[in-house]
């Protein structure tokens, strides 16, 4: 039995005692004593608790016999009675039930809330960016100088399950409402309101726990919207299966954010800044439901003068049967249960979706629909290499990317490439060497932290570098020899914690994720925007939509040069819209209209056919085989990392 079970089994038997006793002592001393009712009582009560006033004592020898007994039973019983209760007071579990049914009746008041489900790195991370993205709401809030009523952040709207004892603790510090329980338990996930939450969050430590949970949720909701982590592809498919709308395999998210930053960082840049930075100044990705009584309806984007009125663009709509549209013209006519998807200042996201009557009040969204996890096979040459023609090639090739590869992340990263791309893959691992070059890739055997290694790979001559290699120290050096090496080439690389970022960071790497971070994000973005979490996979780079975000730089003797964006001509002759420019102060302006002209020095984002891609580029560059001189900035240290990085400094 648990001691707080016993303290309470001690406590029910010392009140049966007593109750015992006092009716025993009052008929004793009216029966010995011959006292009266209320005599015998306060004497009884008073021999008890050993208080002996002296007012009324017993006058036979009998009687006080008696009265000793009643007076050793009494303090027995007293005492008895005392630790039980003491250990009750202060006992741990007390504490808990009280933390629980303050949880209860808090949750009792919610509505439409998130309820994330797990224990670990993705929970944590999750929890972090949600507290920075309410802080950074709050903050905004004080510092705008417009008038703004109390609505609530994230944090007033989410309710944690978990079976960790101490992750609960600290989020219970952190002022989180927390659930104690497993979350695959049915009547867990009732305490948590999950028949009136929106969403559901399920990131266990195994994809088995994950499962279970998904399974449970959905029984109990099946209208709930879930997003769910599988490390195993093939659990992925068993959660959708189980009822979860969205799957995020955490390293292949990684992979994909990783290949974006070494080979599109313009792009990865400029998605990255409308998703996940959340400064007054910024601006942010929102998506317009289209109700019913939306006075929008019927109207042309170009009639509602979002950009003059609110500095927004429109850069998507999804509609109603589920397909999207990117980069609307001005001439889009607006339809009920359309969801247009618009960046807009972030001082000015609730006067937007108030114009648009969707305002702060929550409303049913219109149909979502399950997301299909990508399993698309490897990308194969046509030919396969050996060893010494792989060496050649590898020499010969210029403006390169160069994959340091080692480990899941870059396992997964280089599933989704495509040889016929100018890649340089350094491995130490002879079966994965193997495999790479029978899928016709041209690969450098050998370790990266080797100069001769990395001038063999034609580091020289690369444009980007990746570093994805698990081991630590080997990750640190690589990045550190490469910079010494090429001052102007841009480093990415994958840490799996906030203080090898730090290192990495001081080594001369340029961008840097943790795919934890990275994952929690992606499940963030999933659950919370979820139309905006399948518009950025529909346009950036999908085999299966065979549509690409693209970023063109700029150059003098560009044909496009002192040309506006009508002229170009896009739409027709290469079915590719402009969703953004990356100016030369490495500022962005969102879905430009057609009067924007194009100069010299800014970097162009299109979103493009992956068939018409090499024809989009030798019409910008005026040469198919024509690459930028240097894909370097000198941004600083990207906003989604630099919380991490900072606290890692100091």
């Amino acid at each position: 039995m648990e001691p707080f079970e016993e303290s309470q089994r001690q406590i029910r038997t010392a009140v049966i005692a007593l109750l015992v006793i006092l009716p025993c002592g009052i008929f004793g001393y009216m029966l010995l004593e011959q006292m009266s009712l209320l005599d015998a009582v306060w004497m009884t009560v008073i021999t008890l608790t050993t208080i002996g006033y002296g007012d009324i004592v017993p006058q036979s020898p009998i009687g006080r016999i008696f009265t000793l007994f009643l007076i050793v039973i009494g303090i027995g019983v007293f005492v008895f009675a005392a630790q039980a209760s003491l250990n009750v007071l202060f006992s741990p579990e007390l504490s808990r039930s009280r933390q629980r049914r303050r949880a209860d009746r808090k949750v009792a008041r919610m509505r439409q809330h998130f309820v994330i489900c797990g224990e670990g790195e993705m929970v944590n991370r999750s929890v972090e960016f949600m507290i920075q993205r309410a802080r950074a709401r709050l903050d905004n809030n004080r510092r705008s100088t417009l008038f703004r009523p109390f609505t609530p952040t994230l944090l007033d709207l989410l309710v944690v399950v978990t079976k960790n004892s101490r992750m609960a603790n600290k989020l219970r510090h952190d002022g989180l409402t927390v659930i104690d329980g497993d979350p695959t338990d049915e009547a867990t996930l009732q305490r948590s309101g999950i028949d009136r939450a929106q969403a559901l969050m399920a990131m266990e430590d195994t994809d088995t726990e994950t499962l279970l949970t998904v399974l449970t949720a959905n029984s109990r909701n099946p209208e709930l919207h879930i997003t769910a982590a599988a490390h195993d592809l093939a659990f992925a498919q068993k959660m959708l299966r189980a009822g979860a709308s969205s799957v995020i395999p955490p390293f292949e998210v990684a992979a994909q954010f990783l290949n974006s930053i070494t080979f599109r960082p313009a792009v990865s840049e400029f998605f990255s800044s409308i998703l996940f930075d959340n400064t007054l100044d910024s601006a942010h990705i929102v998506q317009i439901f289209m109700y019913d009584d939306s006075p929008w309806i019927g109207k042309t984007l170009g009639s509602l003068g979002l950009r003059d009125r609110y500095g927004a663009a429109a850069i998507g709509i999804r509609r109603e049967d589920g397909t999207f549209e990117y980069v609307p013209g001005d001439d889009y006519v607006l339809a009920e249960e359309v969801v247009l998807l618009v960046v807009c200042q972030t001082a000015y996201i609730t006067d937007l979706q108030n114009d648009s009557r969707q305002g702060t009040q929550f409303r049913p969204h219109p149909a979502t629909w399950q997301r299909l996890v990508n399993t698309e096979a490897e990308t194969n040459a046509l030919t396969s290499y050996t060893a010494k023609e792989s060496e050649r090639e590898a020499a010969a090739v210029t403006k390169h990317y160069v994959i340091c590869a080692g480990g899941m992340v870059a396992r997964s990263a280089l599933r989704k490439l495509s040889p016929e791309r100018p890649f340089v893959i350094i491995s130490h691992d002879h079966q994965l060497t193997e495999s790479l070059l029978k899928r016709g890739f041209r690969v450098i055997q050998g370790k990266p932290t080797d100069e001769a290694v990395l001038i063999r790979a034609g580091i020289y001559r690369a444009l980007a570098l990746m570093v994805a290699i698990d081991d630590r120290a080997e990750s640190v050096l690589t990045t550190l020899t490469a910079r010494t090496l090429n001052k102007h080439l841009l480093i990415t690389a994958s840490a799996d914690n906030d203080d090898l970022v730090a290192k990495l960071y001081r080594a001369g790497a340029d961008r840097v994720i943790n795919p934890y971070r990275i994952a929690a994000q992606f499940m963030l973005l999933a659950t919370t925007r979820p139309v905006v979490s399948d518009f950025i996979q529909y346009v950036l780079y999908n085999r299966l939509t065979r549509l690409e975000t693209a970023e063109l730089y700029i150059e003098n003797d560009s044909p496009w040069v002192g040309r506006t964006i009508g002229e170009l001509g896009l739409t027709e002759g290469y079915a590719a819209r402009i969703i953004g420019v990356r100016l030369s102060d490495l500022s962005f302006i969102y879905a430009p209209p057609e009067s924007f002209m194009i100069s010299n020095g800014i970097v162009v984002l299109a979103v493009t056919s992956m068939d018409r891609f090499d024809a989009l580029r030798e019409y910008a560059y005026g040469s198919a085989s024509r690459r930028p001189q240097s894909l370097r900035t000198t941004r600083p240290v990207p906003f989604a990392h630099r919380a991490g990085v900072i606290q890692s400094l100091s």
